[in-house]
């Protein structure tokens, strides 16, 4: 993320750094203070693993027995937006889309009279419902749950390409809710649903009913409906729309370097992840890393920044997308991304510092890993990368060196204050980068230092001509998430 003015203040060392994009300190629960996150550990360090193991996604819809079923079509029609605001900024990260009304399935009544069900081959029952939102790169349905039988299954695709569904059963989906509600959320998102998206215009929800399951144990609407305007680097490369010319896929920076043309930090890189998600009816993207604990027993725990997800509520819409880079050093090929679904366990967050620990529902994809990490605090000098998704654009690398570090507080009226720091309890580190950048989007994204996670993008100022960034420390966050990510310690 980009950070746009960067001055000295009258007081001796102080940087006041406005985010003009408008980072705010969005926050946690009351208990989610960071006050024990200046507390001293122990050095620690963690080495990477990978899953090396085949394993499958269990929202991975397989083998589906043939159906005769039409769907009920719903057209929302065109949504335009200006080119010029394709990927905006909001709270500091990139907004890549919004949600759309649906007034023909607003209430359980109408949802009701829009489903035409069929017998399935198992003595179930089987109906279908479709939208299309013209102009979409990518869309996801809201439903809002009010009571769905355990046993049923709903399954989502583009158009009418079954063979690519992905599918949640009613427990799994009851289960997502009942957190969103025990995290104190009482408004009606804590009751939404996100299904599981498709790159297209057009996306089929497939509702299937267990043998003896009535239709009347269906009560849910289809309120929202996600339109993905941002030209996805994905879907574009895909489709053969970029052109030479026209190299950069998700438009970042000229001078931002394609992760892709080092392959000494193949491994490294497998561990970070673009994120996408739903906040106040819009959609953001921001980029997280997959970590590591001390029983190296592949645990999905990603961490990102406060200020992209800091309720469980949001934190049950996150879609993550593994391996999004170029096929090859600077191609216009896209190396097939693998998604995982149905959002994430909210474990810890804090503002000061802006860190967040998440446990994704799903399980992560052959080949990802899962980075090693160290508590030690990273010198000045200290030379490091940084692996992120800038304006959601296959992944890129930055070269850089710690240049100092800083106490820093995100503030109420969108300002990062940062104070020189002469001990080791500075929260955060200026990073000067020698080639590459960070932007919007690039937010939470890990630094590495010899190949070991030691922090997290929370501000900065770079662009291809000047400018740092800062980073909040791992160790000055680790506190407050050991017991996740080294339980022996605890």
């Amino acid at each position: 993320m980009n950070l746009q003015t960067l001055q000295r203040t009258s007081a001796p060392f102080l940087l006041s750094i406005l985010l003009a994009t408008g980072l705010s300190a969005c926050g946690g629960s009351d208990s989610d203070s960071a006050s024990a996150s200046t507390t001293a550990v122990s050095d620690q360090t963690v080495e990477p693993v990978s899953q090396a193991e085949k394993v499958s996604s269990p929202y991975i819809a397989t083998d589906l027995e043939p159906v005769n079923i039409t769907p009920t079509v719903i057209d929302l029609g065109t949504y335009t937006v200006a080119k010029s605001s394709e990927i905006t900024s909001s709270h500091g990260v990139a907004k890549v889309g919004v949600s759309r009304d649906s007034a023909t399935t607003s209430t359980t009544s109408l949802v009701s009279s829009q489903l035409n069900w069929n017998p399935t081959p198992l003595g179930g029952k089987i109906s279908a419902i479709q939208f299309i939102s013209s102009g979409a790169y990518e869309v996801r349905l809201g439903l809002e749950i009010g009571q769905i039988p355990a046993g049923a299954i709903f399954r989502t695709y583009p158009g009418n390409t079954r063979t690519e569904a992905s599918q949640t059963t009613g427990a799994q989906i009851l289960e997502i809710i009942q957190a969103n509600k025990q995290s104190g959320d009482t408004t009606d998102d804590a009751s939404m649903w996100w299904a599981p998206s498709v790159e297209d215009d057009v996306i089929t929800m497939e509702i299937e009913l267990p043998p003896g399951a009535s239709i009347d144990e269906l009560q849910f609407t289809i309120p929202k409906i996600i339109h993905v305007y941002a030209n996805s680097a994905a879907v574009a490369l895909k489709a053969n729309m970029i052109s030479a010319e026209t190299r950069a896929a998700g438009d970042s920076a000229t001078c931002e370097l394609d992760s892709s043309c080092y392959a000494e930090y193949t491994t490294t890189r497998n561990s970070v992840m673009l994120i996408k998600y739903l906040q106040g009816g819009d959609y953001y993207q921001c980029t997280a890393t997959l970590l590591n604990n001390t029983k190296a027993n592949r645990v999905p725990y990603v961490a990102t920044a406060n200020h992209c997800i800091s309720k469980q509520t949001v934190a049950s819409t996150i879609e993550s997308t593994w391996f999004f880079h170029s096929s090859s050093c600077n191609s216009l090929t896209y190396s097939s991304g693998t998604k995982s679904r149905n959002g994430a366990t909210l474990l810890s967050t804090q503002t000061n510092p802006d860190f967040t620990l998440l446990r994704l529902n799903d399980t992560p994809p052959t080949g990802v890993t899962y980075a090693g990490w160290t508590t030690s605090k990273i010198a000045n000098g200290t030379s490091v990368v940084g692996i992120h998704h800038p304006a959601g654009d296959l992944q890129k690398i930055s070269f850089g060196a710690v240049k100092s570090a800083l106490n820093c507080t995100i503030n109420a009226d969108s300002s990062i204050s940062c104070a020189d720091s002469y001990s080791s309890s500075g929260n955060m580190v200026q990073i000067a980068w020698s080639k590459g950048i960070t932007e919007v989007g690039s937010s939470g994204s890990a630094i590495f230092a010899s190949g070991k996670y030691v922090g997290l993008l929370s501000g900065g100022t770079s662009t291809c001509h000047s400018g740092d960034d800062l980073y909040t420390r791992f160790d000055q966050a680790f506190t407050a998430v050991k017991a996740w990510l080294a339980p022996s310690s605890s």
